[in-house]
């Protein structure tokens, strides 16, 4: 998928989680689960996109539905022990239910199968997006999320690499400089 598509894709995917929002109940926004080591809390979809956009933590969303065996068991299960063993700490993380949010999830989705677990994170080439479909272990799920964090480093490297590089050759180059005057004052 092209960077401007998934760019489109996440800002058409926000308007519409705050407009599912309130247009659910007329009053505050409805809560979805987000599962944190430290404590229990809440966080609308909307909620973790801003977390997203104001942090650069990449956004993980379980689109589920609680008829489905697979998505409650990712949800109740699955999720939590991931969240227990510091999985879900440097991600921003909600689940959308397919029932309650049903233009939201057909956004967020990919085919028609639950649960899926998409992720979406910046790089230095825009955002990409990658998905887990079916019911998945808890190892699988942390080596997911972690990809992220993987790749976050690599390009933290990459970019320090291309800056120590850079500055070499500066350096470089005010050595070759500065033995360029000296041989000029030396034949002068």
């Amino acid at each position: 998928m092209c960077k401007s598509a998934i760019i489109t894709s996440l800002l058409i995917l926000f308007v519409a989680a705050t407009t599912v929002h309130a247009a659910d109940s007329g009053s505050a926004p409805s809560k979805m689960t987000q599962t944190s080591v430290k404590s229990t809390e809440t966080q609308t979809y909307a909620d973790a996109y801003k977390q997203t956009v104001d942090s650069g933590k990449p956004l993980v969303v379980l689109v589920g539905a609680s008829w489905c065996p697979a998505c409650q068991s990712m949800k109740t299960s699955i999720m939590p022990s991931v969240a227990a063993q510091g999985g879900l700490d440097k991600v921003a993380f909600a689940y959308v239910n397919t029932d309650q949010q049903n233009e939201l999830a057909g956004k967020l989705m990919e085919g028609g199968l639950i649960p899926q677990l998409v992720m979406f994170e910046k790089t230095d080439d825009g955002w990409k997006q990658k998905r887990l479909v079916g019911a998945q272990s808890v190892s699988a799920v942390v080596s997911f999320v972690g990809s992220a964090e993987r790749s976050s480093v690599a390009s933290k490297a990459q970019v320090q690499a291309k800056a120590t590089s850079a500055a070499s050759q500066q350096v470089g180059s005010s050595q070759a400089a500065a033995r360029a005057s000296a041989a000029v004052e030396g034949h002068g």
